[in-house]
């Protein structure tokens, strides 16, 4: 098993990845801002609460989180400093976990293992491009042998993202799994990419007609309808982690 581990280790290698441009954090700073305003709260609640951006200061040097929040409060352009503050960012040490090439698991919680996508593929065409399909396949019959390995008692397998409406991406999985999907209101998760990157291409850069939608169904948004305002809707899915073991040949 720990050989096994090693060799999963070795062979997860993370490209350094583009920035984002500035773009996506404006667009989640006023994002921030309307529901702020909306709900009476401070700014810097806002920016915790209903934006990715707090991630990103996670595992980098030499701005924490709340070293950020402190600036930002005697900054007087916050979008400016916020974006500088990234920029100045070691995005060199990311943290240390078994990945598969885009994909990676949570640890079982309640019977249930969360599966995640990161692009970590800025080839060209995309990760999700027709001639990668072999590719991410491969992946995930790599980590989901390696889930079996470890004998976890899960039984299911659960995503949530914004990518479950994009028939590039479900075609990688069992169908009873993307058939499954169903919209999720949960506002926890406008903290993550699972929401926020359906903003950017594969090259980090953020997407102007997406922008553009969501910036005009902004101007209609009230205390019932937060998680409409994104194009593409944050959708849960769900399935038989055995569908998984069989629809990627794993014995």
């Amino acid at each position: 098993m720990e050989s096994q581990q090693r060799k999963s280790e070795s062979r997860e290698t993370i490209e350094r990845q583009p920035l984002f441009d500035r773009e996506f954090f404006d667009i989640q700073m006023h994002f921030a801002e309307v529901l702020s305003n909306l709900r009476h709260e401070p700014l810097a609640s806002g920016l915790e609460s209903y934006t990715a951006l707090p991630n990103f200061f996670e595992y980098a040097a030499p701005f924490s989180w709340d070293q950020v929040l402190k600036g930002l409060s005697n900054s007087s352009n916050a979008a400016d400093y916020l974006y500088r503050s990234y920029l100045s960012l070691d995005h060199s040490n990311p943290p240390h976990e078994v990945r598969f090439g885009c994909f990676e698991y949570g640890q079982p919680h309640d019977g249930e293992i969360q599966i995640h996508f990161n692009n970590r593929d800025h080839r060209h065409g995309g990760p999700l491009g027709r001639s990668k399909v072999p590719e991410r396949i491969r992946e995930l019959k790599e980590m989901f042998t390696y889930i079996k390995a470890l004998n976890f008692e899960a039984k299911e397998v659960r995503g949530r993202s914004w990518l479950y409406n994009v028939d590039a991406y479900k075609r990688l999985f069992p169908p009873s799994y993307f058939e499954s999907a169903r919209p999720d209101d949960d506002e926890y998760m406008l903290r993550t990419i699972a929401v926020w990157g359906q903003f950017i291409d594969n090259d980090n850069h953020t997407k102007k007609d997406v922008r553009d939608e969501f910036l005009a169904r902004l101007k209609h948004i009230n205390e019932d309808n937060v998680m409409s305002m994104f194009p593409l809707p944050l959708l849960t899915t769900h399935a038989p982690l055995e569908d998984f073991y069989t629809f990627y040949g794993i014995e």
